[in-house]
C-alpha cells in the first residue's frame, strides 16, 4: 500500500530526474557545438598560418628579386662607368654592303673604289640591318624580306609577301639572333623567326607603321605616321602604352641602350629604363614616310639628315654640341655610317655615295658606285655554313668557320658540332686537324653534348633529336626523334640512360642504346636545365619559381626547391655532391640528401638556357660569369671571393679549366672572343683571340677544354 503522499513524492522525484536528464542533454549539445566551434577556429588558424607562410615566401622572393635588380643596376652602372672611362674610337671600315634601287645589293671596297654585285632582292631595298649573327636582312618596297650571309656558304633566306603585296616595309629590327620584327605601309608590324620563315606575332594599327625598334626586354617600339609611339609586348599580344611623339619616321637605339625618335621636325631621346623622355630638340626634317632621318653611330654620335639635304652630327645624346657637314647632296639623304674616327659615308636619292672628312666638315671624295643606294652597312663575313670532311686543319687561332666546340674527349682531342648538325673530331696537337668526321644527317644545329662514362657522346639538337656516337666508329650513331621542340640540355643517369629537357615542356628519360623511352614528365612550365642526382632522381629547373626533384622510376615529384627562373644546374664532384643552381635571384647550393639550401649568393646572371655561368674548378673553387661581363672565382664552400677577371665586353657563354691556374672563357658579339687566364697571377690575361665559332640560333657556344698554348 502506497500512500498518496508517497505518490506525490515519487512524481516530484521523477520530474526532477527528467529536468536533470534534459539539462545533461543540453550540456552535451552545448559541448558538441563548442567542440565544433573550436575545430572550425583551429582550421581557420591553420589556413591563416598557411596564408602567412605563402605571403612570407612571396615577400622573400620579392626581396630576392629586389636585391638581384639592385645588384644588376649597380653592375650595369659600374660597366657604364668603365665604358665611359675608356671610349673606343671607331674601327676603320674599308668595305661596305649597300642596298640599291630595284633590289640590287653590292659589296663595295671604299678604299679601292671597286666592288661586286652580291644579290638581287625582289623590290627596292628600303631598309637593311646587320644581325648579331652576321646575317644581313633587307625589307623591300614590295613587302618582301630578303636575308643573306657573307660566309662561304652564302645562304639566302627569302620571305615573299611578308607584308601585303605592293606595300613597302619601312623598318626591320633585331630582337635576338634570327628573331626579327618588321613594320610596313600596310598598317601592320610583325615578328618573324627568320631561319624558319615563320610569323610568330603581328599587330594591326590604325596608321602606317613607319618605324620600329626592339628593346632589350624584347618589347617593340612602333612609330606611326599619324599616331604616337606604341609599346608592343608581342609575346603577350598587348600594348603596354604609348610615348608622346607623333609622325615618327625612325626609332634607333644608341650605344648606351637609350632610344632616339625622329619625326614632325622633332628629335627626342628616351631613357631605356622607364622610357622617360630625356631630351627634345626641334630640327627641320624631311617628312617623306620612307626616309630614315636619324642614325646612332657606335662612338655615341647622333647623325640627323635635314630637309636641306645636309647632315648634322651631334656629339652625344645631350644634343647640344654639333657640327654640320657642308652641303654635298642634291636630294634626300637615305643613310649614313661612320667609316672611321674622321670619316662618314652617306648615300642619297641623287645617286651620290659621298665620303666626308668630319674634322673639316667637307667632302673628302665621291665613290663611283651608288645607283641610288638606299642603305649602307659595314661588311661582316659570317662564319656559318658547312665544313666538308677534309684533311685541312681547323685552326682555332685563325678561326674555325661554321663550327662550335661542344665537348671534350681529352686535353688533346676536342669535338666540334657544326651548324648543320654534323660533328668533327679534331686533334689539338696537330693544329686542330680534323681526324674524324661524323655525319648525323640531321641538318640542324647542335645544342648540347655530354660524354657518358662508357665513352659514348650524346648530342641534342634544335629539331628535338638525340644522337649518340663514339670516336671509334661512324656506324655507332644512334638517332632518336626525342622531342617536338628544341632540346636544351641532357644529363647522364647511368650507362646508356639519359634524361632530356625541351621547349615542348617535356622531360624524358631514354635508353639511348635501345632507342627506348623509359619515362616522361610533362611540366607546367618551360624546363631549361636538368641535372641527375646521386640517388637516381632528376632535378628540373626552368621558367617558374621552384626546382622540381622528380623520381622517374616512381613517377612522382619528391621535392620542390624554392629558386626562381633556374637556367643552369651542376652537381659538384665532391663527396657530398651538392647541387648548384643558377637563376634570376642568384646562386644557391643545396645539400643532399634533404637538399636543404646551405649557401646563397646574390649575383646577377644572364638568364639564358644557352649560357653556362658556373664552372667547378679542381682547386676547390667555383668560377662564375656575371651579367657585367666579368668572372669571379669563389671558394666552393665559404663563397669567399678570390679573383675578379675583366676582359670580356659581351655575354660570357662558357668557361673551361685547362690546367693548373689556367682558365679559358668565351664571349660572343660579331665573333667569338676567347681569353686564356692565369688566375693565380693576379688574374693575368695570357692570350686572347677572336675566332669564328657562331652562337647562331640557340646553339651552345663552346665547351673548350683545350690544351691551349700561350
Amino acid at each position: 500500500f502506497i500512500s498518496k503522499q508517497d505518490q506525490l513524492m515519487e512524481e516530484e522525484l521523477k520530474q526532477q530526474l527528467d529536468q536533470k536528464e534534459k539539462r545533461i542533454v543540453e550540456l552535451l549539445l552545448e559541448n558538441t557545438s563548442l567542440n565544433e566551434t573550436v575545430a572550425a577556429q583551429k582550421a581557420e588558424i591553420s589556413q591563416l598560418k598557411e596564408k602567412i607562410s605563402q605571403l612570407e615566401e612571396t615577400l622573400n622572393e620579392m626581396n630576392e628579386d629586389k636585391v638581384a635588380r639592385e645588384n644588376l643596376e649597380s653592375e650595369e652602372e659600374d660597366s657604364k662607368k668603365e665604358s665611359e672611362e675608356e671610349p673606343k674610337p671607331p674601327t676603320k671600315i674599308e668595305k661596305v654592303v649597300i642596298g640599291l634601287y630595284r633590289g640590287i645589293i653590292k659589296m663595295w671596297d671604299v678604299e679601292k673604289n671597286a666592288g661586286e654585285e652580291l644579290h638581287t632582292a625582289k623590290g627596292t631595298v628600303f631598309d637593311m640591318i646587320l644581325l648579331s649573327n652576321n646575317y644581313y636582312v633587307a625589307g623591300t618596297d614590295e613587302g618582301n624580306i630578303f636575308a643573306f650571309e657573307m660566309g662561304p656558304n652564302k645562304s639566302v633566306i627569302e620571305i615573299e609577301g611578308a607584308h601585303s603585296s605592293g606595300r613597302a616595309i619601312f623598318g626591320i629590327t633585331e630582337i635576338d639572333k634570327f628573331l626579327i620584327a618588321s613594320s610596313s605601309m600596310d598598317f601592320t608590324a610583325k615578328v618573324w623567326l627568320l631561319n624558319e620563315r615563320k610569323e610568330l606575332a603581328h599587330i594591326k594599327l590604325t596608321t602606317e607603321a613607319t618605324a620600329i625598334c626592339a628593346m632589350k626586354d624584347r618589347r617593340i617600339l612602333i612609330g606611326g605616321k599619324t599616331r604616337n609611339i606604341f609599346i608592343w609586348n608581342w609575346e603577350s599580344g598587348e600594348l603596354d602604352g604609348e610615348l608622346e611623339h607623333k609622325g615618327v619616321l625612325q626609332i634607333v637605339s644608341t650605344p648606351t641602350g637609350n632610344f632616339v625618335s625622329a619625326g614632325e621636325n622633332m628629335i627626342k631621346i628616351w631613357k631605356e629604363k622607364g622610357l622617360e623622355q630625356l631630351k627634345s630638340i626641334q630640327v627641320s626634317l624631311d617628312e617623306f614616310s620612307f626616309l630614315r632621318p636619324v642614325r646612332a653611330f657606335p662612338n655615341g654620335e647622333i647623325a640627323v639628315f635635314l630637309n636641306d639635304f645636309s647632315i648634322r652630327l651631334y656629339q652625344n645624346e645631350e644634343l647640344e654640341e654639333h657640327k654640320t657637314l657642308e652641303k654635298g647632296h642634291e636630294n634626300r639623304i637615305y643613310d649614313a655610317m661612320r667609316l672611321s674616327d674622321s670619316e662618314v659615308g652617306s648615300v642619297a636619292m641623287d645617286g651620290k655615295f659621298l665620303i666626308w672628312d668630319t674634322n673639316e666638315c667637307k667632302i673628302a671624295r665621291q665613290i663611283n658606285e651608288s645607283s641610288n643606294a638606299h642603305t649602307i652597312l659595314p661588311l661582316q663575313v659570317s662564319s656559318f655554313g658547312f665544313i666538308p670532311k677534309t684533311e685541312k686543319a681547323a685552326q682555332i687561332a685563325m678561326g674555325v668557320p661554321e663550327a662550335q666546340l661542344v665537348a671534350q674527349i681529352d686535353l688533346e682531342k676536342v669535338i666540334f658540332g657544326t651548324i648543320k648538325g654534323d660533328v668533327m673530331l679534331c686533334d689539338s696537337n696537330q693544329n686542330f686537324k680534323c681526324v674524324k668526321f661524323f655525319r648525323s644527317s640531321m641538318n640542324d644545329p647542335i645544342y648540347h653534348t655530354i660524354k657518358l662514362k662508357n665513352g659514348y657522346y650524346v648530342s641534342c639538337s634544335h629539331e628535338g633529336n638525340l644522337f649518340a656516337f663514339t670516336e671509334n666508329s661512324e656506324e655507332s650513331i644512334q638517332i632518336i626523334k626525342a622531342h617536338s621542340g628544341p632540346i636544351y640540355k641532357v644529363t647522364e643517369i647511368n650507362d646508356f640512360i639519359i634524361a632530356s629537357v625541351s621547349e615542348d615542356k617535356n622531360v624524358k628519360v631514354w635508353n639511348i642504346k635501345e632507342k627506348k623511352l623509359l619515362a616522361s614528365y610533362i611540366c607546367n612550365f618551360e624546363p631549361m636545365t636538368i641535372c641527375s642526382l646521386r640517388d637516381g632522381t632528376i632535378a628540373i629547373g626552368g621558367k617558374q619559381t621552384k626546382i622540381k626533384v622528380w623520381d622517374y622510376q616512381e613517377d612522382i615529384v619528391k621535392r620542390e626547391l624554392n629558386h626562381k627562373d633556374v637556367t643552369h644546374m651542376i652537381r659538384l664532384s665532391s663527396e657530398s655532391a651538392e647541387l648548384v643552381s643558377v637563376g634570376a635571384s642568384g646562386l644557391k647550393v643545396w645539400m643532399p640528401p634533404s637538399l636543404a639550401c646551405v649557401s646563397q649568393v646574390k649575383l646577377s646572371f644572364h638568364v639564358w638556357p644557352q649560357i653556362k655561368p658556373v664552372l667547378e674548378l679542381p682547386t676547390g673553387q667555383i668560377a662564375i660569369s656575371l651579367r657585367n661581363h666579368t668572372i669571379r672565382v669563389y671558394n666552393d664552400k665559404t663563397f669567399k671571393q678570390y679573383y675578379v677577371l675583366k676582359g670580356h665586353a659581351h655575354k660570357i657563354y662558357q668557361m673551361a679549366w685547362v690546367g693548373p691556374g689556367r682558365l679559358i672563357s668565351t664571349s660572343f658579339d660579331k665573333d667569338t672572343k676567347m681569353i686564356l687566364w692565369n688566375i693565380t697571377a693576379q688574374s693575368q690575361i695570357l692570350k686572347q683571340t677572336n675566332v669564328f665559332i657562331p652562337s647562331v640560333l640557340t646553339a651552345q657556344i663552346i665547351q673548350c677544354l683545350l690544351n691551349y698554348q700561350s
